[in-house]
């Protein structure tokens, strides 16, 4: 009887073992699935922050901003902007810093090349499109021009 107790002991303490490793895994899958939403959030958020991006170049390409009252009007127009911005740093977004340092690939996409003898190959002379990090993970890609001689 001691034999047969302390097998079926062993038994539930393997079934207690398993169904714990399963919960792990499941509590693992949830935090990622979790991690990816939030990730699919922000890049709409980041989104919103590209609009505001756009109307500001037009506005200045326009000559928009050269009155005061042009000035004031548009600096409450971007308000929110500076509002997006600051949320985005409250949750370890960030926007990647890659003007002027040589290319990497992992982290941006070329959208277009210009000659330059005075600078090196693959140096980022341009940003097209901002790319974001959140913590250590790549949320977007940025896209920008580098040197190609």
């Amino acid at each position: 009887m001691n034999e047969e107790y302390q097998k079926s002991i062993e038994e539930e303490i393997t079934l207690i073992k398993r169904e714990n490793l399963k919960l792990k895994n499941d509590m693992e899958e949830m935090i990622i699935t979790n991690e990816r939403k939030i990730d699919e959030m922000i890049s709409e958020f980041i989104k919103v922050i590209d609009s505001f991006d756009k109307s500001e170049t037009v506005v200045k390409e326009k000559g928009l901003d050269q009155e005061e009252t042009s000035q004031k009007a548009i600096k409450r127009m971007l308000q929110p902007k500076k509002v997006a911005a600051t949320i985005l740093d409250k949750y370890d977004v960030h926007k990647i810093d890659i003007l002027g340092k040589p290319i990497n690939e992992d982290i941006c996409t070329i959208v277009e090349t210009e000659p330059d003898l005075e600078q090196e190959d693959g140096i980022v002379i341009s940003i097209e499109k901002d790319g974001y990090t959140r913590g250590n993970r790549l949320i977007r890609r940025a896209e920008v021009v580098v040197i190609k001689n």
